[in-house]
């Protein structure tokens, strides 16, 4: 085997590494794709099967949030001082009686 041959086979050899590369990247995101995928609709599917053994848990349909007022904006810092303004009772979805 000449000494040209051996260059180029190595040379050959070092240009196909990248496309391997890249081969590789593309089939592991394809699979990483499906399974987060198949986790997601795992997930939803638990969900509706709670929901279709537990009906009467959610609350009735209608325009609404579950929020607690606030005498003042808090101030995100980790300390519950400011959370202290907060009512006992939460206003609740769409019906204005506490959850």
């Amino acid at each position: 085997m000449s000494l040209r041959l051996k260059l180029l086979l190595v040379a050959l050899s070092i240009l196909v590494l990248p496309w391997a590369g890249w081969q590789f990247v593309r089939q592991m995101e394809f699979l990483l794709r499906q399974g987060q995928e198949q986790a997601l609709l795992a997930s939803a599917e638990a969900l509706a099967r709670s929901v279709a053994v537990r009906p009467g848990r959610l609350p009735a349909p209608g325009s609404g949030w579950f929020v607690h007022r606030l005498e003042f904006a808090p101030r995100l810092d980790g300390e519950a001082s400011d959370w202290q303004g907060a009512q006992a009772e939460p206003y609740a979805f769409g019906a204005g009686r506490p959850w």
